[in-house]
């Protein structure tokens, strides 16, 4: 369908947005969007109930704030107007859209929902007895707070923002001050204290952050999640022309994607949920997974079953881990015949997290088994590592944090055709010989100088919590 339009919809509900330099060429084009996708909903077999639409301008000239005189949307026999109730709001998906992008009304509304939930839980106590601080604390976080704060990443831009001289004020004053007050009554219901207990000691003693730093976590948390996002999505396109052209976007968006440290991108659709693929009991059965034993019994059965591998076989054993002062690495060893063939091991950025770690292992241990001479004799390289996610997903289409080494490990297994590779849980440490061997080899070289690079999206988010 036609490209001068956004279109995009959630469940039943679909939304058309247009931007132009009046509002009647708006109308023009959604006009002739919504003639498109009802003959397509009827060539589909699709119905569609236009009645139902609702249509809101959003402008900041005083001209076009009238509903009684702003253009319609003429389908037919059938006028789509914006409402004309003393409401000058859309909602959609429970975020209040006023024609100004102002979102006072939005703020507003959570706000005294909030407030409400807030002093109820404020007379669950008083100064002398009530409910446990630590019980009031979850309660209020859960029932106020995810309420005055839903959906503040959509509205909010940071209390100023760069101007040609200097900072320029965004007008959030408001919206913060009425955050403040729902903030401090959780904090009351949360702490027995008296009436006239100072803001400082509320927000220090309950453990709330004040509403400025709380938005900016919230708006931090909200761009990691854009590193998720299917390349087909606007938000994905958007982020990409503003990486190439950093210094060409002002909007709040660029500066919320500028800001975001190097880090990897995962494809959603390359592992599309409609696809057939492996169930969680069929991969765990694939690599012997726990099945509820304990780990001294499943140790003794990696044992038995080590044993009774062809003296052919390759069998590495791969590890990762992360030190105390933050710093990341990985190693392996390989045996063929219980004779150590091959061992390596490499320093990582603290960007990277254990579990990215020990996918690097087992890609680089496998790199290093196939180019190996031993390899020419090989029937089968077996992979053992003990991070069952890792083990999971090694040879499964997936999606997920270090998503491309993953599909490098699948494309590198497939490609050695002397024979197969497969993988193996093992319970760590405990009485696994390859795998203490393994560890000790990241030991080695965990003092080793580490390389720059992006962060995983598993680090990213580490990160993004750790600044909360």
């Amino acid at each position: 369908m036609g490209e001068d339009t956004v279109k995009f919809g959630y469940a039943d509900d679909v939304a058309i947005l247009a931007a132009s330099k009046s509002l009647t060429d708006n109308v023009k084009r959604i006009t002739s969007r919504v003639d498109e996708i009802l003959k397509w909903g009827t060539s589909e077999g699709i119905t569609f109930e236009p009645g139902k639409s609702e249509l809101i301008h959003f402008s900041k000239h005083k001209i076009d704030q009238d509903p009684n005189t702003t253009p319609t949307v003429n389908i037919g026999n059938l006028i789509i107007k914006e409402l004309n109730n003393g409401r000058p709001y859309l909602r959609w998906l429970g975020i209040l859209f006023d024609k100004k992008l102002s979102f006072k009304w939005h703020v507003r509304e959570l706000v005294a929902k909030a407030m409400t939930v807030a002093k109820a839980l404020k007379s669950l106590g008083n100064s002398m007895r009530g409910v446990p601080a630590n019980l009031l604390r979850q309660a209020a976080e859960v029932c106020v707070l995810k309420k005055a704060y839903y959906g503040a990443e959509t509205w909010w831009p940071g209390r100023t923002r760069p101007g040609k001289e200097h900072r320029t004020n965004n007008g959030v004053d408001n919206h913060i001050n009425l955050l403040a007050k729902v903030m401090l009554e959780c904090a009351r219901a949360i702490l027995p204290v008296w009436r006239t207990t100072n803001t400082a000691t509320l927000y220090r003693e309950s453990g709330l952050r004040p509403p400025e730093i709380e938005l900016d976590n919230i708006a931090l948390t909200a761009t990691v999640r854009t590193r998720r996002l299917d390349p087909y999505h606007p938000l994905a396109w958007r982020s990409e022309w503003i990486q190439e052209n950093p210094n060409s976007f002002k909007s709040r968006y660029a500066r919320r994607i500028a800001s975001l440290r190097p880090s990897e991108q995962i494809n959603p659709l390359a592992a599309p949920k409609w696809t057939e693929s492996e169930t969680r009991e069929e991969v765990l059965d694939r690599i012997h997974g726990p099945k509820n034993r304990t780990k001294s019994t499943t140790a003794v059965d990696f044992n038995n079953f080590y044993n009774l591998l062809p003296r052919d076989d390759i069998v590495i054993f791969s590890d990762g881990s992360k030190q105390a002062n933050g710093s990341t690495g990985y190693g392996f060893v390989e045996y063929q015949n219980n004779y150590k063939i091959c061992e390596g091991s490499f320093a990582l950025e603290k960007m990277k997290e254990v579990y990215n770690t020990k996918a690097i292992a087992a890609l680089e241990g496998l790199r290093a088994a196939i180019v190996s001479i031993e390899a020419r004799i090989a029937t089968d390289i077996w992979i053992c590592l003990d991070n069952i996610e890792v083990a999971t997903r090694l040879l499964s289409n997936s999606i997920g944090s270090s998503q491309k080494i993953f599909t490098s490990f699948r494309q590198l297994a497939s490609s050695w055709l002397n024979g197969t590779v497969r993988i193996r849980w093992v319970p760590g440490h405990k009485d696994i010989a390859g795998n203490e061997a393994a560890n000790k080899v990241i030991k080695a070289n965990a003092a080793l100088p580490q390389p720059k690079g992006a962060y995983s999206y598993t680090g990213l988010r580490r990160e993004t919590k750790d600044h909360r």
